[in-house]
């Protein structure tokens, strides 16, 4: 198992830890479908996330304006907010 794998799935489990805490499985999975397609259905803001010439701030900025859109939870947009600034988003 690579690298990248292996810390995807330490995000992984942290949220699904907290999904099962809360048994909230369905609504934080829904939620991170939301911004999820929002990103699959623009090849333009796949690249730019995946891309690393661009700055981190900028992509951080890019996904807080998605999710002030679309209004997730708060442990949602805080695990989407993190993978930002992480630089795991589009990774």
């Amino acid at each position: 198992m690579n690298g990248s794998s292996t810390i995807a799935k330490r995000y992984a489990r942290a949220f699904f830890d907290i999904a099962a805490e809360e048994n909230r499985y369905e609504a934080y999975y829904e939620e991170l479908m939301k911004f999820s397609s929002i990103v699959q259905e623009s090849g333009d803001l796949q690249e730019f996330l995946a891309n690393p010439i661009f700055d981190n701030d900028d992509k951080r900025a890019v996904v807080k304006t998605i999710l002030e859109k679309i209004s997730l939870s708060g442990i949602a947009a805080n695990f989407l907010n993190l993978l930002a600034d992480k630089q795991r988003i589009g990774a």
